[in-house]
């Protein structure tokens, strides 16, 4: 079994990426695999690279976990976790983990975050609108920069 640890990010077996992107993997669990080196940061600065959007979205879970060892235990959390994904989670960063000795099994809890990949679409309006905005800040707050009327009681 692979050794799973703090930051590590496991991505969908299925996922598209971008043209030309490879990622070192290890087969994890049925259609996920553990990415080999680096962590969510990494990856999504070598995603950005390429015109994609690699973004954290909302469902993130914890779970618990038990084994024989603590890799058992932090396998058997993670598998409950990637069974409530979404299938708009192409990818999860394994958070904060915690591994409990007892005498005869370990138990562990991960919390999982999940993430999506995919290209970044951008319009002519949407470049021409954040260039308006740029260039005239007051544009966004009208009222900024005026002078507040006095209160005279």
């Amino acid at each position: 079994m692979t050794t799973i640890s703090e930051s590590n990010v496991l991505l969908r077996s299925d996922i598209p990426l971008p043209a030309g992107f490879k990622v070192a993997t290890d087969e994890f669990h049925h259609g996920w695999n553990r990415m080999r080196s680096g962590g969510a940061g990494r990856l999504d600065k070598k995603i950005k690279a390429r015109g994609w959007s690699f973004t954290r979205t909302p469902g993130g879970t914890l779970r618990s976990g038990v084994g024989k060892t603590a890799q058992e235990a932090i396998g058997s959390a993670l598998c409950q976790a990637l069974a409530e994904m979404d299938e708009d989670s192409h990818a999860v960063e394994i958070g904060q983990m915690q591994v409990t000795s007892y005498p005869w099994f370990f138990v562990a809890r991960v919390r999982v975050e999940p993430y999506r990949i995919q290209p970044v679409e951008v319009h002519e309006s949407t470049m021409a609108a954040t260039a308006a905005r740029s260039a005239n800040p007051s544009g966004l707050y009208p009222q900024f920069g005026n002078t507040m009327p006095l209160l005279r009681g």
